[in-house]
């Protein structure tokens, strides 16, 4: 989806419906969606420049299947692998009903592992549509060269369905505009120019709005012309330790606590821009290393929007508040070891986490929101609430990163009632 939203036109050349690519469809929906929303505040009256003093690009954006070299394999720049990891092209066949040996990873203090590969069949199910009934009730005119139930790349000439082999592993490669697209023409030539119909939806409604500019995590942010700068722009990257939010565990210098994540941690934004050889030179062990080493990060983000967003023009020398930096999302997992804290309700380890966040904030000299769920996001209904549920933290991406939810609400009612 994130392939079709931002670059449909250049990859999705069929994709055709109502007369219009498949991006400048999606595109144009979600920024009327959004002008809707902005003139309803607007008419509030009272709501403008005090309650929404601005608007942030949508949620960590992804640059999708642009830019992979081959779609045979699971790219190096995926660092995330947990259970099965199917390359770019066995997602293709899978969502065709087509069975793939996958890689399955864990993921380990050292990062991902391989612990061997299996058998995934989705016994012919599909994940293209079949029906034309939604496109009769909303109203969806397809072109007549996007078929239904097929596809979409393998209409395209990626890969041929009958065969089951892949014909053209670099076809996300290859760009109109450049020989190889990379990150950095990704950001140019889609990210930026979405970015810019966005800023002028909202301000054609809220003209006085902050625009807050969100790359996709971890990336370096574009660099911006003058032209694109203005004095209402803020660079909110997202940032969160890995090791903390995927192990589910904190670290304890001295090993006073068994269950506690050793004592170390790696410089993950140095490891993914290059600074080090090998990952042995991005660890940090000890307590203050490991402290320092998620401040030097946080600053290693500021840094790199003043290089590329901060400078008021080109020729500017860059300095510091040109462009603000809002640390727009940052937060840790509540539910470290195995959810132990909603067996015995000590948050010791949270505690540890969250210092060491705020540690790096304030060393970084970091405005922030700490990212927390609404505490109903479960169910309003904690009588229909099972042990599952419970455990299970925020239903999205099972995720624990609130502070307070109606999962705890509900445990401290039922342990009440029970005493």
């Amino acid at each position: 989806m994130f392939t079709l939203f931002f670059a449909g036109c250049e990859y999705a050349p069929k994709a055709i419906i109502n007369g219009m690519n498949i991006q400048d469809f999606l595109e144009t929906h979600f920024l009327n969606a959004l002008r809707y929303l902005a003139q309803r505040i607007h008419d509030a009256g009272d709501l403008e420049d005090t309650t929404v003093i601005g608007w942030e690009n949508m949620n960590e954006p992804s640059i999708g299947l642009v830019g992979y070299s081959d779609l045979n394999i699971v790219m190096p720049t995926q660092q995330l692998r947990k259970t099965t990891c199917p390359s770019a092209f066995q997602c293709m066949l899978l969502g065709e009903g087509i069975p793939a040996k996958v890689d399955t990873y864990d993921w380990t203090q050292l990062g991902p592992k391989k612990t061997g590969r299996r058998i995934v069949d989705p016994g012919g199910l599909k994940a293209w549509i079949q029906s034309d009934d939604y496109d009769k009730k909303y109203g969806w005119k397809r072109d007549a060269g996007w078929k239904l139930g097929e596809c979409i790349w393998a209409q395209h000439g990626v890969w041929d369905p009958a065969s089951r082999t892949l014909l053209e592993p670099k076809y996300f490669l290859r760009h109109s505009r450049v020989q190889e697209i990379d990150n950095d023409s990704w950001l140019k030539f889609h990210f930026m120019p979405h970015f810019k119909r966005y800023s002028d939806t909202i301000r054609s409604v809220h003209q006085n709005a902050i625009m807050f500019l969100q790359p996709p995590v971890m990336f370096i942010p574009p660099v911006l012309e003058s032209t694109e700068r203005d004095e209402r722009l803020v660079f909110s990257p997202h940032y969160y330790d890995g090791l903390t939010l995927l192990l589910k565990k904190w670290y304890d210098t001295l090993q006073l606590l068994p269950h506690c994540r050793s004592w170390w941690n790696i410089d993950a934004l140095g490891y993914l821009r290059g600074k080090y050889p090998i990952p042995l030179f991005a660890l940090r062990i000890g307590y203050k290393a490991v402290r320092n080493g998620l401040r030097d990060q946080l600053i290693a983000t500021k840094l790199e929007g003043i290089e590329n967003i901060g400078a008021a023009s080109t020729f500017d020398r860059v300095n510091p508040g040109d462009t603000p930096c809002l640390m727009s999302e940052i937060g840790i997992p509540y539910d470290m070891e195995d959810k132990k804290t909603l067996h015995d309700g000590s948050y010791f380890d949270q505690y540890l986490a969250m210092d060491a966040n705020h540690y790096a904030l304030e060393g970084a000299g970091l405005n922030f929101t700490l990212w927390n769920y609404c505490p109903d996001v479960i169910s309003p209904n904690f009588y229909r609430l099972t042990s599952r549920m419970i455990m299970f933290g925020e239903i999205i991406g099972m995720e624990k990163t609130s502070v307070c939810g109606v999962n705890q609400i509900c445990i401290t009612i039922l342990s009440s009632s029970i005493q």
